[in-house]
């Protein structure tokens, strides 16, 4: 019974204390972390959209390059090779991560020959690639788009002259899809030409010229129509496009990978994987990474030549981490140990008041026991004994007392004791 008295009494109060001192303790280190987490994530999605947005950005600057030269070859009747490697050079200078700008031109069967002959470059023939990978004299086909001219002549770009790009079917395909949209298309992932290997990975982008021609109806009037006159290709490494992009931005500990989410086959939609941080990371431990990314992520779809591109930012491991911070565990901690410092105050102090009322308890008792022992003293004496207040009224008499002056003894208490001596000394009672 004690000790429900002492929870539900004195101590009440240290209870409640340490209650709430617990619960502030973690609701101030649950606010502190979570202040944390939102700066952690605001920080990584400003990174993540940075690097998303100057991505967008190259892709929208290929675009005008190629409808630059577009433009240039609708303004030309003819546009010679000097002509097209002079309005190209400030180009690829402005823009390096283009590896090459190439005219593709749209030859049909019987334009083959013709085209082969004035080509300028010695021993030209419009080739393609066999089962083996090599490159051999292009099969007989109604058309062809062999590239015509190409710059800088370096680099490897010499090893595309005269390759039928429509010998190619991914090639192909973004071919007929800028031919009919009338847009800029771009192949899925390809082995580029340029580095004498098929599997260097990169992206072509093509954009169609159309020519005024007219013809006679018949009728002595002119029809005008357009017609094909082909393509103007760039050759973007993606490694060089997507490095460019991010390389103006300050160091961050972030992952980017990017799928073509328009590839027919899901082992063909990995596009790029690059890592920001300043220790180099094998493409296998990225991806493996992202694989096993439970965290949060970063994406955007970008539109690159009719193709989707999806754009993944994710943490690189060691960064933007969500993970309790130690400064948490260090606020919680201090508030513990303050709100323990503070009951044991508490504690002390209902302890210190406790022995206080015990001490004035004792003496209480001990000054009554005194008083009732001066009492039966003062009762039993045989001399009459009273005691006043400072008003002079009479608060203790004894029973002599009463006996001498003539009263009970309870009728004295309280009573002046002038009036009761002159009542005395006139020889009766005061009644």
């Amino acid at each position: 019974m004690a000790v429900v008295k002492r929870l539900y009494g004195e101590y009440t109060l240290i209870l409640l204390v340490l209650v709430l001192g617990v619960c502030a303790s973690g609701w101030f280190a649950w606010q502190y972390q979570r202040d944390q987490q939102e700066r952690t994530l605001e920080a990584f999605r400003a990174a993540a959209q940075d690097r998303i947005e100057l991505i967008r950005d190259k892709i929208d600057h290929n675009d005008v390059v190629l409808r630059s030269v577009v433009a240039f070859f609708r303004s030309s009747e003819q546009v010679s090779r000097e002509e097209f490697a002079t309005f190209t050079g400030q180009l690829l200078i402005d823009y390096p991560y283009i590896r090459a700008l190439a005219w593709v031109p749209h030859v049909s069967q019987a334009e083959r020959e013709a085209m082969e002959s004035n080509a300028g470059y010695p021993g030209y023939r419009f080739r393609e690639r066999n089962g083996k990978g090599a490159m051999v004299v292009a099969q007989q086909r109604d058309e062809y788009f062999p590239i015509y001219y190409v710059e800088p002549l370096t680099n490897g770009n010499e090893n595309a002259i005269g390759f039928d790009v429509g010998s190619d079917p991914e090639r192909f395909s973004a071919l007929n899809r800028a031919r009919q949209t009338r847009q800029v298309a771009a192949t899925a992932r390809v082995g580029l030409l340029q580095s004498g290997e098929a599997d260097f990975p990169g992206i072509v982008f093509y954009a169609p010229v159309f020519l005024q021609a007219s013809m006679d109806a018949g009728d002595g009037v002119p029809k005008t129509y357009e017609t094909l006159a082909g393509f103007v290709a760039s050759v973007v490494p993606l490694a060089d496009m997507l490095d460019a992009a991010i390389k103006p931005l300050t160091y961050s500990g972030v992952n980017i990978v990017m799928h073509d989410l328009s590839a027919a086959e899901s082992a063909n939609r990995l596009l790029y994987v690059r890592s920001t941080r300043l220790r180099h990371m094998a493409d296998e431990d990225i991806l493996r990474d992202f694989q096993g990314q439970s965290g949060f992520t970063e994406k955007a779809v970008v539109e690159a030549g009719g193709r989707k591109w999806e754009i993944a930012v994710v943490p690189a491991p060691g960064f933007f981490s969500l993970e309790i911070h130690p400064e948490t565990y260090l606020i919680f901690a201090g508030g513990l140990v303050v709100t323990v410092l503070l009951a044991v105050y508490m504690f002390s102090r209902v302890r210190e008041n406790e022995r206080i009322n015990h001490e004035v308890a004792e003496r209480t008792e001990e000054l009554a026991r005194a008083k009732r022992e001066i009492e039966m003293i003062l009762l039993s004496t045989h001399e009459g004994i009273t005691g006043l207040d400072h008003g002079g009224r009479i608060r203790f008499c004894n029973s002599t007392a009463g006996r001498l002056l003539g009263y009970r003894r309870r009728e004295l208490i309280g009573q002046d004791h002038h009036q009761i001596g002159r009542a005395h000394a006139g020889g009766g009672p005061a009644r």
